[in-house]
């Protein structure tokens, strides 16, 4: 805690470290462009110039740090003519005819749109000019004139990558995405390059981002001041209509995203400080939301099979086709098959309708759940594993092992990032996809198991006793007995020998002492199917005629005669299915979803389904009704979430401590042999089980760039 006198007034302050800090606590406006509340003090703007007493010059707020009794002058007549002289020069060379305008106030009130041109000259024509800050602090500092001739830099935009557009013209060299991607992403895909008045921001050899190792993950984009990144597909929309809060469902860590609404339609999604993501987020849930939703292909109306052909019908006269083909068959000849990107409340309705048809023929499309979730109950019991992003960033050692944490859950690279820099010991096992440039370890052993096996006799037998070939397995196991342990593991367990895998996971746990164990699963929903019991088998059996299913799947098993499809996307599966139910995006529906923290998180309504579609809770409720089972009546996904609750009290808690310490499996060869799941595509990055680069092109030429096939 320290107390200072500030502009005159005493102001006291618990965690101030810097003027800057403590200026803004007490609600003291200081200018600067460089600072950014993720980032370190940088002090590259010199806008933020103050005075203390017994200091000679004038200092930067933002990097002095605050001692007990300064005497500090944040505004005078002499630091304003400082700042403006330095305001003065960065306008100098950007487009300012907007900032120094006359009518400005007229202008930003009548022609709120951007306009298109090949250049920017001004406000008008800048992407960013909802949110410039450059603008904001000359209007606060009352900026009108700058006393000098504006030079415009002339410098093409780059437009040769993914997502993003890069316009030097209106950079004015602040630092925050060069810090942003080398101090919080631990990337460093860009840097200053030259020097004096050739400064710029670029990668090395001026090769475009695709090429210079950018994860595109937007966050140098949130952090320009001025808008000289910007999204291609999005920066020509101009003011949204609203801003929603809702849940992420591309993977299972939770993000928390602003949708941003125009027209009813979903037109950008940006970061909150809420959730895991902590003002963070992938090339997923930054860039590809907006594509996604409002791509052509999605499915608009009900439709049924008349003559071999699926022709579009009313809802009614769609669920009563269904619900008559239904009962054609008897209870143990219907499957469901459930998404794991569908909402817990979807989720849990079409288990409740299972039960109440009578069959327990119902599969989660998920084979990481299906090789695993056996003995993972085995190992921890009924509540699963446990973990929060939290454990992960104060953890001393942290395990990924077989998961491609680039694609499947992108967000937990910061935290591991951050506990690397920290001192963290960082190792990735398995096949890893593109493993950070910072891990200590990346070992792609020839038999996994065997490796962990030797891992955990090592941790008993200590390094000494190490052979030679053996040496990757003694350092991990000395890596893992440095304090806390945090395991992340992911797909890469999915395929066989993955329930042995993640048993002697448990084991190295509880060896080391306990921990976190964070499963990456392989879908947006998979923890909250799995905590309702929308989860029964792991393979269809040959009795099955009649395949309920919510995402396409790879095959329909031989004797199927019968498919009822409810998906969110057009495909080839809607000329064998008997009837077709559009269903909406998780952008288009209420409920909520648990992350892989074991997080129950809200979802929201931001934006209507196109056409006619409907939210899947409320398609699931119909067909039940149509099919004359009582217990269905919701009047609102309220109702829903009121009742699941209620049957799975658990769930309700929303957070479960992260932390845990595990029993020992001391038989691991009696780990039963889990089902295969062949029906599930289990493509990387998905949505519904429809690859998402398949949607969105600027994705397929970033995956194809990583080598993910597919």
């Amino acid at each position: 805690m320290v107390t200072v006198k500030i502009d005159g007034r005493t102001v006291t302050d618990l965690k101030a470290r810097t003027i800057l800090d403590i200026a803004g606590g007490a609600g003291i406006y200081i200018p600067t462009l460089c600072s950014h509340a993720h980032l370190a003090p940088f002090g590259a703007c010199r806008m933020c110039l103050v005075k203390v007493e017994g200091m000679r010059n004038v200092v930067p707020a933002c990097t002095t740090p605050v001692t007990e009794g300064m005497v500090i002058t944040t505004d005078d007549e002499e630091i304003r003519g400082l700042r403006k002289n330095i305001l003065s020069l960065i306008l100098s060379e950007h487009p300012s005819g907007c900032i120094l305008c006359d009518d400005r106030e007229l202008c930003f009130k009548y022609h709120r749109e951007p306009q298109k041109a090949g250049a920017c000259t001004g406000c008008k024509t800048c992407p960013n000019m909802e949110g410039c800050e450059l603008y904001r602090v000359a209007e606060k500092m009352g900026i009108r004139d700058i006393g000098m001739e504006i030079e415009y830099k002339g410098i093409p935009v780059k437009r040769d990558d993914p997502f993003l557009d890069r316009d030097y013209n209106i950079c004015i060299l602040c630092g925050r995405c060069v810090r942003m991607c080398d101090e919080l992403r631990g990337v460093g895909a860009i840097a200053f390059t030259y020097r004096s008045q050739k400064a710029l921001i670029g990668t090395a050899f001026d090769k475009p981002l695709v090429d210079s190792g950018c994860i595109f993950c937007g966050a140098c984009v949130d952090a320009c001041p001025t808008g000289a990144l910007s999204e291609k597909r999005t920066k020509w929309g101009g003011r949204a209509e609203g801003v929603a809060i809702t849940t992420c469902m591309l993977c299972p860590a939770g993000c928390s995203l602003g949708v941003e609404v125009k027209w009813d339609r979903v037109q950008n999604a940006r970061p909150t400080e809420r959730g895991a993501n902590q003002g963070q987020l992938c090339l997923l849930g930054r860039f590809c939301v907006p594509p996604m939703v409002n791509a052509g292909r999605r499915m608009e109306y009900p439709m049924v099979r008349r003559n071999g052909v699926p022709v579009p019908v009313s809802w009614e006269e769609a669920f009563a086709h269904a619900a008559g083909k239904l009962k054609a068959y008897r209870p143990e000849q219907i499957a469901f098959v459930v998404s794991p990107w569908m909402t817990n409340e979807a989720g849990y309705l079409l288990r409740k309708l299972a039960r109440s048809v009578g069959t327990d023929n119902v599969i989660l499309a998920s084979r990481l759940a299906a090789r695993v979730a056996v003995p993972l109950k085995m190992a921890l019991g009924q509540a699963g594993p446990k973990g929060t992003v939290a454990d992960i960033a104060s953890a001393d050692t942290i395990l990924v092992v077989g998961a491609d944490l680039g694609i499947s859950a992108p967000v937990l690279l910061p935290p591991i990032f951050s506990a690397h820099k920290r001192g963290a010991k960082v190792a990735f096992i398995g096949k890893s996809g593109r493993v950070p440039r910072y891990a200590d370890m990346h070992v792609e052993p020839a038999d996994i198991n065997s490796f962990l096996t030797e891992v955990l006799g090592r941790m008993d037998a200590g390094d000494a006793a190490a052979p030679a070939g053996a040496r990757d397995a003694a350092d991990l196991a000395g890596m893992v007995k440095r304090g806390r342990l945090a395991i992340v593991f992911g797909d890469g367990l999915s395929g066989p020998g993955g329930e042995r895998t993640v048993a002697l996971l448990c084991n190295i746990l509880s060896r080391a002492g306990g921990g976190a164990l964070i499963p990456v699963w392989d879908g947006g929903n998979v923890q909250g199917m799995l905590d309702i019991g929308a989860w029964g088998k792991d393979e269809l059996g040959p009795e099955i005629k009649a395949l309920y299913l919510t995402e396409p799947i790879e095959r329909i098993p031989d004797g199927v005669e019968t498919v009822i499809l409810q998906d969110v996307y057009r495909s080839d599966l809607m000329k064998m299915a008997e009837a077709v139910f559009p269903a909406a995006a998780f952008t288009e529906t209420g409920g909520t979803a648990t992350s892989m923290e074991r997080r129950v998180q809200k979802v929201a309504r931001c934006a209507s389904p196109p056409r006619m579609a409907l939210e899947d809770w409320a398609i699931i409720a119909k067909l039940a009704c149509a099919l004359g089972e009582r217990g269905f009546e919701y009047a609102s996904v309220e109702d829903v979430t009121r009742e699941m609750f209620e049957a799975v009290p658990g769930m309700a808690m929303g957070l479960r401590p992260g932390g845990i310490l595990l029993n020992f499996i001391s038989d691991i060869g009696k780990m039963p042999a889990c089902g295969r799941l062949t029906i599930c595509s289990g493509k990387k990055a998905s949505y519904r089980g429809v690859p998402i680069r398949e949607v969105v092109e600027d994705l397929d030429r970033v995956l194809g760039k990583w080598g993910v096939p597919r």
